[in-house]
């Protein structure tokens, strides 16, 4: 008799212990690369954190977020910023090969300026071409494709240092792939010049 009683109390508690495991792990499904904005988004989604000083995350579709301190955001936020127009054109590129290509690179500058951001206006990156953008002082970079580029407002992250080469990559196959910036949003310094460069 007993044993009659204990079989469906132990069905009923396996029952029990299998939909809080699903329900758990379900809960706990990572979060899609596209959604992720910031690092603290990037570590809890699981993806691989670069051991660097601050530490980065990188998504799958190639983007890095930086850590940032209270002491660095409340920085960069009192420190003023300005626009400038610059006039940078990838020009019409296109790659018949099998391997991606390099077509494009160009330094944009705006001197002495703790950071920037680069705007783009214009682009047709096809559906595997890229734009990689570096920051000159520090290494620190980012891939940004058709789709990445949307996510950022048709612009960059913020990059440290006054300098960064912009760079094109053409993906086999396709033709009629190009960029265009024109603004730099740029961190600013009291009592410095302000004068706007392009480097070959």
């Amino acid at each position: 008799m007993q044993k009659n009683v204990l079989v469906p109390v132990i069905v009923i508690v396996l029952v029990i212990g299998g939909v809080a495991w699903y329900l758990t792990n379900t809960s706990q499904k990572q979060m899609p690369a596209a959604a992720i904005t910031n690092f603290d988004e990037c570590v809890a989604a699981g993806y691989p954190v670069i051991e660097k000083v601050p530490p980065e995350c990188a998504t799958p579709d190639g983007r890095v977020f930086v850590q940032q301190t209270q002491t660095e955001d409340s920085e960069r936020a009192e420190v003023p910023s300005k626009i400038e127009t610059v006039s940078v054109d990838s020009g019409l590129q296109k790659n018949r090969g099998m391997e991606p290509v390099v077509a494009f690179r160009k330094t944009v500058r705006s001197p002495n300026a703790p950071w920037l951001r680069l705007r783009v206006s214009e682009y047709n990156l096809g559906k595997n071409s890229f734009i990689t953008v570096t920051s000159l002082k520090d290494g620190d970079e980012q891939k940004l494709n058709a789709a990445t580029l949307q996510e950022w407002d048709n612009g960059t992250a913020y990059f440290n240092g006054d300098a960064v080469e912009v760079m094109l990559t053409v993906a086999p196959g396709e033709n009629g792939i190009f960029f265009r910036v024109n603004e730099i949003i740029a961190g600013v310094v009291a009592d410095t010049p302000e004068p706007t460069g392009l480097e070959e």
